[in-house]
């Protein structure tokens, strides 16, 4: 081992001195502010907003201020025309979290969230009780005239849920 090689003897470091290099290749240029905002958006936003919408990107009119941005927020499409009429006390929101005038307009993009950010369970669902016999044979029974094959095995994880959630 050579002795300019400094990966050992420095002891245990501060957590803070090691965000940098670990948040670096993931931010990439991205600032301190935007980072913050994705990553607490619902709670920054609020529960209504927050579960229906994402920032994209802060455009600043001068990046060395960093002041004053426009927001780009993906928005769900059944969400867009509420939420414009909400921009004045999400901007609001979004200024009082950071201590300054980090945003001074939003511009709205409707698109799909991804599944947890639109505030669904992205996990599979925990298994129901098994099927029995009968249940097994009325599924086979219902889906074996499907002729697609991927239909037909939808269909039937559909239905083996539909009879697992009932009681017996």
């Amino acid at each position: 081992m050579r002795k300019d090689d400094d990966s050992r003897g420095r002891g245990l470091l501060a957590l803070g001195a090691m965000v940098p290099g670990l948040t670096r290749p993931l931010l990439g240029k991205r600032s301190r502010a935007e980072a913050t905002l994705v990553l607490d958006w619902p709670q920054i936003a609020g529960p209504l907003v927050g579960a229906r919408s994402r920032p994209r990107r802060l455009s600043f009119p001068n990046p060395a201020e960093r002041r004053e941005a426009t927001l780009s927020l993906t928005v769900e499409p059944a969400f867009a025309l509420d939420l414009q009429h909400l921009t004045g006390p999400l901007i609001e929101r979004i200024n009082s979290h950071f201590g300054y005038r980090l945003v001074a307009a939003v511009k709205l993009v409707q698109g799909p969230l991804p599944r947890a950010a639109a505030g669904r369970e992205s996990r599979a669902p925990a298994p129901g009780r098994a099927l029995g016999r009968d249940e097994t044979a009325r599924l086979q029974a219902r889906t074996g005239a499907v002729e697609d094959p991927e239909l037909r095995d939808a269909l039937a994880r559909l239905g083996a849920a539909v009879y697992a959630d009932r009681e017996t």
